[in-house]
């Protein structure tokens, strides 16, 4: 094998492996385990008192395996195990009329891994 031929040889072998690292990098971004926490969520009225062994339905939890309504314990408050960033309706049905009131869940109550959600028509 001559010069020219032995550096052709190079330069194409140089010139694949940099399209076989583009390739290989190329759509592998560095995706993240959505984070999720087991959160204490407490209820309060529009007086800032909690709202005490009340059940409440929380829609928008898509978990099969949670259950879609809650009640609350003496201090106004319940547990949602595994619970991860999405908006939350919270529903309160009383004996003429319901009511509900919607919170988004965000990465910093994630990890604080507690949040109040206020009913500001529950009295």
């Amino acid at each position: 094998m001559n010069f020219p031929q032995r550096k052709i040889l190079i330069v194409s072998i140089a010139l694949l492996l940099i399209v076989m690292i583009c390739f290989s990098t190329t759509g592998c971004k560095d995706e993240q385990e959505p984070i999720t926490a087991d959160v204490k969520i407490t209820l309060i009225n529009s007086s800032d008192i909690p709202i005490v062994n009340t059940y409440v339905i929380v829609q928008g939890v898509t978990d099969r395996d949670l259950p879609d309504g809650y009640t609350t314990d003496g201090d106004g408050a319940f547990i949602i195990k595994n619970l991860g960033e999405r908006n939350l309706t919270f529903v309160i049905h009383g004996e003429e009329i319901s009511y509900r009131t919607s919170y988004m869940i965000t990465t910093n109550d994630l990890e604080q891994r507690e949040i109040t959600v206020k009913f500001d028509d529950y009295e």
